[in-house]
């Protein structure tokens, strides 16, 4: 996955906000099944990771610093 814009880059903060929520949710509650539970935050974490790296990555790129590097020659 790779963000191309200002709206895809909106959606996914959404989405993570969503996610954080859910993992919190789910953390906090005992739930019948430990194991389902582990396996689910697990997942969760994963997700929510992912997403900050998108997040991350797609800011990076849209740096002015990130952009000016690219562009100076390599020193030797």
């Amino acid at each position: 996955m790779e963000l191309k814009d200002e709206r895809e880059l909106e959606v996914t903060r959404e989405k993570l906000r969503s996610l954080e929520a859910r993992y919190q949710a789910v953390s906090q509650d005992p739930g019948d099944d430990a194991h389902i539970q582990e396996l689910t935050l697990r997942s969760l974490k994963r997700m929510i990771n992912q997403m900050k790296e998108e997040i991350a990555r797609y800011e990076s790129r849209r740096s002015p610093r990130a952009s000016q590097s690219a562009a100076e020659p390599a020193r030797t």
